[in-house]
């Protein structure tokens, strides 16, 4: 059992475990074996799917920079929340619509943090 033998297939459309003989996906019909298909955002629908997670003064920071944020020392608090069944309700539904319930979820928590200047993170 050391081998690194890949003990199982997933599919790169949609992540489901698939048995090794297969051709195609079982829950979305890919083929095995192909690439996954393009993400249907545009760069500008994905920047402000961004913007709503990532607070305007560190994005612009960030941008100023070029990606080379200066190190700094803060005092943090950090907040974890669990979405109960999360993982059972999202293989029911359409990766989409999660992400729609999902981001939902993120904008009534996320409030709080970036009224306090905090950093968001996902």
């Amino acid at each position: 059992m050391n081998c690194a033998a890949t003990l199982v297939l997933v599919c790169a459309e949609c992540g489901s475990e698939l048995p090794l003989d297969a051709e195609f996906c079982d829950s979305c019909a890919a083929p095995v074996g192909s690439a996954p298909r393009e993400a249907a955002l545009s760069p500008q629908a994905a920047i402000e799917r961004l913007e709503r997670l990532v607070p305007k003064e560190y994005a612009e920071r960030l941008l100023a920079t070029r990606g080379q944020v200066t190190k700094e020392r803060r005092i943090v608090t950090i907040l974890f929340s669990d979405v109960k069944g999360s993982t059972a309700m999202a293989e029911k539904l359409d990766p989409e619509d999660w992400t729609d319930i999902m981001e939902g979820a993120f904008d009534g928590s996320s409030s709080p943090c970036t009224a306090t200047r905090a950093h968001w993170s996902v």
